[in-house]
């Protein structure tokens, strides 16, 4: 597959000048899926096992702390409202009662999982953090689609979910951020044992990747 984002075809694909697309390319450049290269332009980056690896480990220090400040103010009751209801609703998804297939389970959960997360950490009160902490939770977003995560490790992650949840009700901060450490660590694990076995099962080695699935942001004014 060809990851090369020639800015011309871009513009043409999405009716728009090269100028605003540029603008996205740079962006996505300074957020990390984006690599330039002088003379060949811009192509997604590859991403390998140890930058997962890596990544995770940064999430688990800057998440862990935006819970441990939320757990500190105590949730505000719509932050709690919100979170209750997505805990619910991932409940709801693994238990499957309309029959879905494992792949759009897996879907949806992931999505209710990156909104939990998002609201968890929205309500540390550091802006500042928080910025740092969108930014860095993007990246395993585009690597989560390379990886496989089973029914048992699914349920797992939920239950984590509701033990996180009952800690930042209850003020526990400390608790709060080793639970949330904990689960950024035990994800990272999953996710580098699932792609080793995968690995193993095809007789290659465990490769980089490269995802197709960024969004280019523009401004269409």
């Amino acid at each position: 597959m060809d990851a090369k984002l020639p800015e011309a075809h871009l513009a043409k694909e999405l009716g728009l000048s090269r100028t605003p697309v540029r603008h996205a390319l740079n962006r996505l450049e300074a957020e990390g899926f984006v690599v330039y290269e002088l003379r060949r332009g811009h192509r997604l980056r590859s991403f390998t096992a140890r930058d997962a690896e890596e990544i995770y480990g940064v999430r688990a220090l800057v998440e862990s702390e935006a819970v441990r400040l939320a757990a500190l103010r105590g949730p505000d009751p719509k932050t709690e409202a919100d979170l209750a209801d997505l805990i619910g609703r991932m409940a709801t998804v693994l238990n499957n009662p309309d029959g879905l297939e494992p792949d759009e389970v897996r879907a949806r959960f992931l999505r209710l999982n990156h909104r939990f997360h998002a609201v968890l950490y929205g309500a540390c009160g550091n802006q500042y953090l928080l910025r740092i902490v969108r930014q860095i939770t993007e990246l395993p977003l585009v690597l989560r689609h390379y990886f496989n995560f089973s029914d048992e490790q699914l349920h797992a992650s939920h239950r984590d979910h509701q033990s996180i949840f009952r800690a930042l009700r209850a003020r526990e901060s400390d608790r709060a951020a080793a639970l949330v450490r904990e689960h950024i660590l035990a994800a990272r694990d999953r996710m580098l044992v699932t792609d080793q076995a995968t690995a193993d099962r095809e007789g290659r080695a465990v490769e980089e990747v490269e995802s197709w699935d960024v969004i280019l942001e523009v401004d269409r004014r």
